[in-house]
């Protein structure tokens, strides 16, 4: 797996790849510099973002991957209802007579009629494959995504004209609805990593609100107010720690690395609250350098 995340340096921002191991290895991040525990990498900061972007932008991390997993349920659930409309369409239909499926499947259909496999293709076009995001995910011609969906066989039968007859009936009634309950337990798997990163973004939120608090504050010159200070960054610190750790866990428990690659993959980064936790990091240890600097001027 890969991991992109945005590195900085004094003018300009630059895309940095850091390589990542498997699931087991999410723990570990290398890079060309060497390797890392995750709790160091959020420690001292590794990914570095200045002030050029500021922590709103760190956190478009999280806004992406929730955006583009509420985006996958509802195209899952979109296709689902398809699915089920597809199916009681090819239920209502009534085979075709006994003479018509004992001609063959190059039987010649006379101007006007229309077979129970005819029927069956144009539910397919008017349910599945018009979804609004049909074109953009899948954009393949009928005989192409039923033969995925429905299996070779069954496709074969019903493209090639053949008569419909009612083991044909039952077998795409019982290809379809095996689609719908792969679907219904994809789209579960959504709802489910959408409240984990749901639950995951809350403590980043809040973290960002408490350092936006300490970096709106005026300039201290108390040692007891600098050392509070100082406190308060040392949790933020250790808070984003525990975010990245509980995610690892979450992640590893519903062995979804693979299914947060896929979905996030396109954001920019396969692991949001990773680089929402490390960006933050990254400018709560900025500002610590600022405290200590302080500090020393007191002491």
């Amino acid at each position: 797996m890969v991991l992109y995340v945005m590195a900085i340096d004094t003018m300009n921002i630059a895309a940095t790849m850091i390589a990542m191991g498997g699931p087991e290895g999410l723990g570990v991040v290398c890079t060309p510099g060497g390797c890392f525990q995750v709790a160091v990498l959020v420690k001292h900061a590794l990914i570095a973002l200045s002030g050029i972007i500021g922590i709103l932008a760190t956190l478009s991390y999280l806004s992406d991957a929730r955006t583009a997993s509420h985006e996958e349920h509802s195209r899952v659930q979109a296709e689902t209802d398809a699915l089920k409309a597809f199916v009681e369409r090819v239920r209502s239909l009534a085979p075709d007579s006994p003479a018509s499926r004992g001609a063959g499947p190059t039987t010649t259909i006379s101007t006007g009629s229309s077979t129970g496999t005819q029927q069956i293709r144009a539910a397919y076009e008017e349910t599945l494959m018009a979804v609004d995001h049909y074109d953009e995910d899948y954009g393949e011609p009928l005989a192409q995504n039923m033969q995925s969906e429905l299996g070779p066989d069954v496709t074969n039968a019903v493209v090639s004209g053949s008569p419909l007859s009612p083991g044909l009936q039952q077998a795409v009634v019982a290809a379809a609805e095996t689609c719908i309950t792969q679907r219904e337990a994809f789209s579960e798997e959504l709802a489910t990593e959408m409240d984990a990163l749901a639950n995951a973004s809350a403590p980043l939120q809040s973290i960002e609100r408490a350092l936006t608090k300490v970096q709106s504050e005026p300039r201290i010159d108390g040692f007891d107010e600098l050392a509070d200070r100082w406190e308060r960054l040392d949790r933020m610190e250790h808070a984003c720690t525990e975010v990245v750790n509980d995610r690892r866990a979450s992640l590893a428990d519903r062995d979804a690395f693979d299914l947060a690659e896929y979905l996030y993959s396109s954001t920019g980064t396969p692991f949001p609250v990773l680089a929402s936790a490390a960006a933050l990091a990254s400018e709560i240890h900025a500002e610590r350098q600022r405290t200590t600097d302080m500090l020393t001027r007191v002491v």
